[in-house]
Order: C-alpha cells, then sequence, then structure tokens
C-alpha cells in the first residue's frame, strides 16, 4: 500500500510538471492575435503621420544645412556663394521647380550653367537635390526676399551676409510645404543667419 501510494504521488507530480510544460492553447493564442491587431489598427495611423512629419523635418533640416554651408563656403574661400532654388524663372525647367542647389559665382564667368555639373564645373557645389523625391512630396513653395519679392535663392558674400546681386543686404524666406499643405519656412537674416522653425 505504500508503495502504491508513492506510486501515486509520483504520477499526481508527474503530471502536473506536463500540464505546466504544456504551452497555450489555440483560444488563448487567437485572444492574444486579436489583441495585437487591434492595437497595430489603432496605432497605424499616428506611426504613419510620424514617418511623413519626419520626412518634412529632415527635408527642412536638409535645405537649412545646405544654406549654412553655402554661407561657410562663403567666408572661407571669399567671394559669393548661394543656395539657388530651381524655381529661377531663368532656368525656364518646371522639372527643377522642387530642386535647389550650392553654387559659386565665378567673377569672370558669373554663376554656373543650369545644365552644369559637380565634377565638370569647380562651381557648382552640389548636383540638383529634388525635395520631393528626397523627401516623400515635399515642394519648394517659394523663395522671396524682405519684400516678398520672388527671387533665385540666397546669395552670401566673403563676410557671411544674405545679399543681392548688388551686394545690398536682404533677408531671405525659404518656404517648404509637405502633401496635407502644412508649410515651413527658414528664414535667412541679412546677417547671414539660417534658422528653422
Amino acid at each position: 500500500m505504500l508503495v502504491c501510494n508513492m506510486r501515486m504521488k509520483a504520477s499526481l507530480s508527474e503530471k502536473r510538471r506536463i500540464h505546466r510544460l504544456r504551452g497555450f492553447s489555440l483560444p488563448e493564442l487567437l485572444v492574444v492575435l486579436g489583441i495585437l491587431a487591434i492595437i497595430a489598427a489603432v496605432a497605424m495611423p499616428y506611426l504613419l503621420a510620424a514617418a511623413r512629419n519626419s520626412d518634412f523635418d529632415a527635408a527642412v533640416r536638409q535645405v537649412a544645412i545646405d544654406a549654412r554651408f553655402a554661407r561657410s563656403l562663403a567666408v572661407a574661400r571669399g567671394g559669393l556663394y548661394r543656395l539657388h532654388a530651381g524655381l529661377d524663372p531663368a532656368l525656364g525647367n518646371p522639372a527643377l521647380n522642387n530642386s535647389y542647389r550650392v553654387e559659386h559665382r565665378d567673377p569672370a564667368v558669373g554663376w554656373p550653367a543650369p545644365t552644369a555639373q559637380m565634377g565638370s564645373s569647380a562651381d557648382v557645389l552640389s548636383n540638383w537635390q529634388d525635395l520631393s523625391t528626397l523627401y516623400g512630396g515635399v515642394t519648394v513653395q517659394g523663395v522671396v526676399d524682405g519684400t516678398l519679392a520672388a527671387i533665385d535663392g540666397a546669395i552670401f558674400n566673403s563676410t557671411g551676409a544674405s545679399v543681392d546681386t548688388s551686394n545690398a543686404l536682404r533677408s531671405v524666406s525659404v518656404t517648404l510645404q509637405k502633401p496635407d499643405g502644412t508649410t515651413r519656412v527658414i528664414q535667412i537674416d541679412p546677417a547671414g543667419n539660417v534658422r528653422m522653425p
């Protein structure tokens, strides 16, 4: 009898151990997957909006960085450097409307031709950057001076100041827009300081 009781106890403890190692049942797994699906459905719009905002923030930062790059080159190397907007009517190329590049003005020749590329021209410091392609539909809405007149970009002289073609000081605003219509304006003051919103 004692042996029989010991076998029953061993058998019960083994059954409990096996029961604990069994895992989850199919209904339990389905409930957990259902909860995860609901959480994902609720969170997805927020994640998509965050991704769109991230692209827009990156586009604004990139344009501001390149404007600062043009300014630093003007100070370090002397001469005129600019952030040239593709909206420039003199370009006559609507495909460049959402583009910009950094250029140097050769005193003997002037600004580089719109078709000039890095490598073939020492005055082209970056090829055309198309914001709508690089940053999910972000567009350049306008580049204006302090009087709200449309201009071809921001020009920096050897002191780092923002100037026009006659070397007079001017402020510049570069407006970027994301597909939902939200805009952000990068401000360049006459001293050449570049500010992002």
